[in-house]
């Protein structure tokens, strides 16, 4: 396979978010999701790399973790633009 038949990731593994959904109950992912304000497809998307999310959709993501996951773990350019 070639390089331009692979997708390629765009965006890091954000760590513990994986680590936060992959530990959840499946009969709270949907409520989780709901708190964040999107689907549980779409939080996987954003935590594999896949996707990428807005301002308002990460400190949704950060506020319903209880902070324990980091803005710029899900949007890595404000760590460049911090630099």
């Amino acid at each position: 396979m070639t390089n331009l038949n692979k997708k390629e990731r765009r965006r890091p593994v954000v760590i513990s978010l994986t680590q936060k959904l992959n530990g959840m109950p499946e009969q709270e992912r949907k409520a989780f999701a709901t708190k964040c304000g999107t689907s549980f497809g779409n939080l996987q998307q954003i935590a594999y790399g896949w996707g990428g999310c807005s301002i308002t959709l990460a400190q949704s993501i950060v506020s319903a973790c209880d902070q324990s996951i980091e803005l710029d773990d899900l949007i890595p350019e404000l760590k460049k633009s911090a630099s």
